[in-house]
C-alpha cells in the first residue's frame, strides 16, 4: 500500500529488498520506494493510545490520542520524539490534520535515536 513504511535491508542495482511491519520481506524496483519518511504509531499495540503531545517534552499537553497502526508523516526526530503530521477522518466524516510531538520508540518507521532534519 501506497505510504505504508518499510525497511529497506538490501540493495542490488536498481532492486531493494524491503521488510514490512510484519517482517515479511520481497524485492521491489527502486522506483517504487519514495524518500520520504513515514511511520506506524506502535503497531505492536493492541489498544493502548500513545499521546500527540504539542512539544517533544513528556510534561507538553496532549494534543490528541493516536491509535496503534495510525499511518503518520515523520517531519522531524531529535532522538527521543519525533514530529509527525497525519489527517485523519473522525467518526462524523469530518476531516482534520493534526501535528505534534510522539515519542520516538512509539514509531514503527524510525529507528532508535535515529535524527531526521
Amino acid at each position: 500500500r501506497a505510504g505504508v513504511p518499510v525497511e529497506i535491508v538490501q540493495e542490488f542495482d536498481t532492486w531493494r529488498k524491503i521488510r514490512d511491519v510484519e517482517g515479511d520481506e520481497g524485492w521491489v524496483h527502486q522506483n517504487l520506494v519514495v524518500g520520504s519518511r513515514t511511520a506506524l504509531i506502535a503497531p505492536w499495540q493492541e489498544d493502548s493510545p500513545v499521546a500527540l503531545r504539542s512539544g517533544s517534552g513528556a510534561d507538553a499537553r496532549v494534543r490528541a490520542w493516536l491509535s496503534p497502526r495510525m499511518l503518520v508523516s515523520v517531519r522531524s526526530c531529535n532522538g527521543e520524539a519525533c514530529e509527525v503530521r497525519l489527517n485523519h477522518t473522525g467518526p462524523d466524516g469530518r476531516a482534520a490534520t493534526w501535528q505534534g510531538y510522539v515519542l520516538q520508540e512509539t514509531l514503527w518507521g524510525v529507528y532508535a535515536g535515529e535524527v531526521i532534519d
